[in-house]
């Protein structure tokens, strides 16, 4: 047989037997995580979750329930979860990238149309839903995958690190800045509860931390009108973005590229060079915890110099990702153990969904609590959304295994896979 006529590996959907599990439950794990951050900001005013006033400390129970809850989330939960979720979107690049070179097909193609059409998903999910969506950031970002899949590990390393410096230093900048930003002046009761919608974001001088718009914010959640409900969302929606063009891209760019790497190295495997890695960044997450322990606390109190702002922020970038590495390096080791078998088996089900059980977490918090549901926006207290968190992953990990009982991927998955490979796999088990 000559070279020519060799056989190759054909570039279509992977099938079930063909996956990963540890990948699947990492993904199972990082979709959990993020809703536990995400309820927040669903379930009460935007700068409510971005700036709370809170009052309390660690430990303390009763009426500062909800600070323990704040601080809980910030120190385990808080970009872990969405920087998890950001190293495995870069893995599964590389794993196509690689899968559609040995087939001899072109991948960039493929992969900008998978891109695109993701960014159709985000545009209708962060209009429609939820003004929080990582999707778009993700179809706009992934471009440069096109190019960490090509670079060798060891201009990539170099590279991780770099993004995350910056990412440390703008988001250090936007530190600086909100802590120079001038007072807000308060406005009478009366003129709040008067104005609604677009009279009262005009009114707020186009400021969401002003009273009236967070006022305005709560009555479009809770009694709607449908239209002043999308008026907030997009501009909610629109501040974002600019905060990830300004700050957290380049941390989710970092997360990409790291993503590659780890793909390469032996994280995954059982081998002996993969066990030693997998030690050290569970000897790291302890140190990593304290350090975001430390920032959460400083944050809520906000008691702290503005020099040990400064430190703890340029800190926390690097922390995060160690812990974050730190909980895959446990999960991992425990799956390979072969340790609570079957509730990790349950788990790689809800990664398998990963993009289905993303956008129903949106749909459940989304119908309890706006005004089309069960109107319960900013009625649930910050310690009430992590049950919530916890019965929502309940009812995804119950609905991602019943559904792969009968079919074999998502149906957004299979909806994602028929665009982008132009062809569509079969749902069907088996």
């Amino acid at each position: 047989m000559n070279p020519s006529e060799q056989p190759t590996v054909a570039f279509t959907p992977i099938k079930s037997d063909q996956r990963i599990e540890a990948l699947d439950v990492l993904r199972g794990l990082a979709i959990f995580g993020i809703l536990f951050v995400n309820a927040a900001y669903f379930g009460l005013p935007m700068m409510e979750v971005a700036q709370p006033t809170l009052s309390g400390g660690v430990g303390v129970n009763g009426q500062n329930a909800d600070w323990n809850a704040t601080w809980f989330i910030k120190t385990f939960f808080e970009f872990k979860f969405i920087s998890m979720f950001s190293m495995m979107f870069g893995i599964g690049a590389a794993l196509q990238f690689d899968r559609a070179r040995r087939s001899g097909s072109r991948f960039d193609g493929f992969y900008c149309r998978r891109l695109l059409i993701l960014l159709g998903f985000g545009i209708l999910h962060a209009v429609a839903f939820f003004y929080g969506d990582i999707l778009t950031i993700y179809a706009v970002l992934g471009v440069s995958l096109l190019a960490f899949c090509r670079l060798k590990t060891k201009i990539l390393l170099p590279i991780v690190i770099g993004l995350m410096m910056i990412a440390a230093l703008m988001s250090t900048g936007m530190v600086l800045l909100e802590s120079m930003a001038p007072q807000m002046e308060l406005t009478s009761a009366a003129d709040q509860a008067t104005r609604t919608g677009w009279d009262a974001i005009q009114a707020s001088g186009f400021q969401p931390q002003n009273p009236i718009w967070i006022d305005a914010e709560t009555v479009a959640h809770q009694d709607g009108p449908y239209g002043d409900l999308l008026l907030f969302r997009v501009l909610a929606w629109a501040m974002g973005l600019i905060t990830i063009i300004l700050s957290y891209g380049w941390h989710i760019l970092a997360m990409f590229a790291l993503g590659v790497v780890i793909k390469r190295s032996a994280f995954f495997t059982p081998s002996d060079s993969g066990r030693r890695t997998r030690f050290w960044m569970m000897v790291f997450l302890p140190v990593a915890l304290a350090i975001e322990g430390l920032a959460a606390w400083s944050y809520l109190t906000e008691t702290s110099p503005i020099w040990a702002t400064i430190i703890l922020s340029l800190a926390r970038e690097f922390s995060t990702v160690a812990t974050m590495l730190g909980y895959a390096a446990v999960l991992v080791t425990l799956v390979q153990m072969g340790v609570a078998a079957r509730l990790f088996g349950w788990m790689a089900k809800v990664g398998r969904m990963a993009l289905t059980n993303y956008l129903l977490e949106t749909l459940l918090m989304t119908t309890l609590f706006e005004f089309y549901g069960f109107g319960l926006f900013d009625q649930i207290s910050r310690s009430g959304l992590i049950l919530v968190s916890i019965g929502i992953c309940i009812i995804l990990m119950i609905f991602s295994v019943l559904w792969l009982k009968c079919f074999s991927r998502g149906p957004m998955e299979w909806l994602w896979r028929t665009l982008a490979y132009l062809k569509a796999p079969s749902l069907k088990r088996g």
